[in-house]
């Protein structure tokens, strides 16, 4: 049986792992973004693909990655 302590410091690594997690999509998302403008298409299909790893429900990515389909499709 945990005792608090325990529980404690499960809950403080809990919050440390959700904390890193948020700042590697906000990175990834601004990486993707970066390279989508540079029409990279290619690194920024990666980087939006690492943030819906990291965030499966994040929209921005998921309309990126629309947005990369439509290019490769249609515009080049």
């Amino acid at each position: 049986v945990a005792n608090i302590e325990e529980v404690k410091s499960i809950n403080e690594t809990e919050k440390n792992l959700i904390k890193e997690n948020k700042k590697e999509v906000k990175m990834k998302t601004k990486e993707g973004k970066n390279a989508f403008a540079k029409n990279n298409f290619d690194e920024a299909s990666d980087c939006f693909l690492e943030v819906l790893n990291l965030d499966p429900d994040n929209k921005v990515a998921g309309r990126y990655l629309e947005r990369i389909k439509y290019e490769k499709q249609f515009v080049r």
